[in-house]
């Protein structure tokens, strides 16, 4: 009991600030002091605290065991199992679930478990031991593995959501990420594969989150050498390999492409198939992106998604940091789907049926006009594309024909287009041309008034100098008037003071 005595009392989380002056509930005042401590006899008196504190607001019925504790802060108001996983309570949690509290309850808004917290939080409330402490704490919280949050994601997807963005101490990541699948492994292959086909709400497994960085690709390769499929499509329809061309990520994407080469995947049960028992031919499909714009057709009840991977706008948006790469990877990298077990992969499909010295896909007509038409159309796309084509038209002929009677619709619809656009194209070049006259107009009357308004500027001038010499005489003028007014002046005073002074003498004659 000296022990206990001697021991500092923990009254605030490792979040706060040294200076916090909040008085925390004392449910988690009593969880931060409740340490791991290898002392059995103080580990006990520790226990008995936390259940002492827990059973005063159980039985007054002020708080629920699965609740949020409330903290005064409203960030720390998160259910005790939470914060035993964040803050690394291995005795404490072990504790708590034995004592009736839920490992698998989840938060209001994102849903995230003690599992998910501890991916989140233990690599700073821990630091050192946060990798080890994790692995321990898988035991105890085993039933949260499975659990998704809001955005459907299971602590698996969480680590890899956090290599994905280079969180800080990414090691301490990889150690979890190794953690769970050891823990995995250990309950059998099975287990191993259900958690790690999970698919979250946009329908992407761990896998599909790793193959956006090239900096993780050893964690990708520790999926798919523990099982984890790499044929699994999200609800994009992209599966692993596509995201990985899509985001620019060519590590990823040639590991994935000789994945693929090593293993095909097959398309069809060979067994079902209504040809013949001779080894189908390869179907070769190119995985660089197509353009944004395009659709998916469908033709005779398939779509081409049935042949080549879907590219659309809808599946380009579930993709973050969209880029397009036209070549990525080499253009001769391809995917081979085989569509019979134990037949050979090849690059390439069988050869067309030669009919008098000319190649022509089997069942069409060998009219010459036919012939022509399909050596011209196949002279004009791709290797890859005329592949495709090719085994079409021999594996099915009424899927050819019907793609072919497309493309001829497709076809005039464009010249139809095109011949509306150059009716529009005239129109605007005589528009134009209307309008240069218009302004060649409007500039030479626009050069006859600069004319007009100079010379009105020089007039103004003039008129300005005449002004200025007026002004000057008129102030000569002034001047003048001024003098003989005093002269004038000097006069009468003048003759006013003769007759005042001589009035006897004046002659009034």
């Amino acid at each position: 009991m000296s022990d206990t005595n001697q021991r500092k009392l923990v009254t605030c989380p490792p979040y706060c600030h040294s200076s916090c002056t909040i008085t925390h509930h004392p449910l988690l005042v009593a969880l931060l002091n409740c340490s791991d401590t290898s002392d059995r006899t103080l580990m006990e008196h520790l226990l008995k605290d936390l259940q002492h504190v827990i059973s005063n607001f159980v039985q007054g019925n002020k708080w629920h065991r699965d609740a949020d504790i409330p903290d005064k802060n409203s960030e720390y108001r998160f259910p005790m199992i939470h914060w035993a996983c964040a803050l690394g309570k291995l005795m404490a949690l072990m504790w708590l679930i034995e004592d009736g509290f839920s490992p698998t309850m989840q938060t209001n808004e994102v849903g995230d478990t003690g599992l998910h917290r501890a991916l989140l939080c233990m690599q700073e409330t821990c630091q050192k031991e946060a990798s080890v402490k994790f692995r321990k704490l898988i035991v105890p919280m085993e039933k949260a593995l499975f659990i998704r949050n809001a955005g459907g994601n299971t602590p698996l997807h969480l680590c890899c959501e956090m290599l994905h963005d280079e969180m800080p101490r990414t090691e301490f990541y990889m150690d979890c990420l190794l953690s769970m699948l050891d823990f995995a492994k250990k309950k059998g292959q099975e287990y191993l594969l259900k958690l790690l086909h999970v698919q979250n709400a946009a329908g992407d497994t761990a896998l599909h989150i790793l193959s956006k960085n090239d900096k993780i690709v050893h964690a990708a390769k520790l999926l798919v050498e523990a099982g984890a499929k790499t044929d699994i499509a999200n609800r994009a329809m992209f599966k692993p390999l596509d995201i990985a061309i899509d985001s620019g990520q060519i590590k990823l994407s040639n590991y994935f492409q000789s994945r693929s080469k090593h293993k095909p995947e097959t398309s069809e049960d060979p067994k079902s198939s209504p040809e013949t028992t001779s080894t189908p031919a390869a179907v070769v499909t190119t995985v660089t992106p197509l353009p944004p714009d395009n659709s998916i057709v469908t033709v005779n009840g398939l779509n081409n998604c049935e042949c080549v991977p879907v590219r659309t706008p809808t599946a380009r948006k579930s993709l973050p940091g969209k880029r397009w790469y036209a070549s990525t990877i080499s253009p001769s990298h391809t995917t081979h789907v085989d569509t019979h077990k134990k037949s050979e992969t090849s690059t390439m499909p069988r050869e067309p049926q030669k009919k008098n010295g000319a190649s022509v896909p089997s069942e069409i007509k060998t009219d010459q006009d036919v012939v022509d038409q399909c050596t011209t159309f196949q002279a004009s796309v791709p290797t890859a594309e005329k592949a495709l084509f090719t085994y079409l038209y021999e594996s099915h002929p009424s899927l050819g024909a019907g793609i072919r009677d497309t493309l001829i619709q497709d076809k005039n619809d464009s010249e139809k287009l095109l011949e509306s656009t150059r009716e529009k194209k005239r129109e605007l070049e005589a528009s134009i041309s209307d309008t240069k006259g218009m302004t060649l107009d409007l500039v030479g009357n626009i050069l006859k008034q600069l004319h007009l308004l100079d010379a009105l500027q020089m007039k103004q001038r003039a008129y300005e100098n005449d002004i200025e010499a007026l002004k000057m005489d008129l102030s000569d003028i002034v001047a003048q008037e001024q003098a003989q007014t005093k002269h004038l002046t000097d006069c009468q005073s003048a003759l006013s003071a003769f007759d005042v002074l001589m009035p006897n003498n004046v002659d009034h004659k």
